[in-house]
């Protein structure tokens, strides 16, 4: 069982209108924050291109199995979502940044935190679904 895009539903995708940004909050930490009309809910199909390199330190040369930690810090109703994801350590793929309101935010964070930094090579978002039920479907 996966989900699937839905190639018969093309009407509620949004190719411009919106805002992305990126923020550097410190060597291994980056948030992604997209911006647009507050009528608009869905999700932002964002592009990431990436890698973890070691910080210098000591513990940065002993280092196996560094991980990019994806996590969505969108708080909606006053609840954070706890939408959660590790990738790998270099990469270029999609990730979903779900949008509520005209607003979305998602944090890239290198781990371990002490010996890894995080480099974006490019981020980029082409497409907002609006509507889940009709972009995509459960393929069993």
């Amino acid at each position: 069982m996966y989900w699937e895009k839905n190639p018969e539903s093309t009407n509620n995708i949004l190719t411009n209108g919106y805002d992305l940004n990126v923020t550097e909050v410190d060597s291994n930490t980056s948030k992604i924050t997209i911006t647009s009309d507050h009528e608009i809910n869905g999700i932002a199909d964002v592009y990431i291109d990436y890698e973890l390199q070691g910080n210098g330190t000591r513990s940065s040369k002993l280092l196996l199995h560094p991980e990019l930690s994806v996590s969505n810090t969108l708080k909606d109703s006053g609840e954070l979502e706890l939408d959660f994801n590790t990738l790998r350590p270099k990469s270029a793929e999609y990730i979903p940044v779900r949008i509520v309101n005209g607003y979305g935010e998602v944090e890239l964070q290198a781990k371990p935190t002490k010996s890894t930094k995080l480099v974006l090579n490019d981020v980029n978002c082409k497409e907002i679904f609006q509507s889940l039920q009709t972009t995509y479907r459960l393929n069993m």
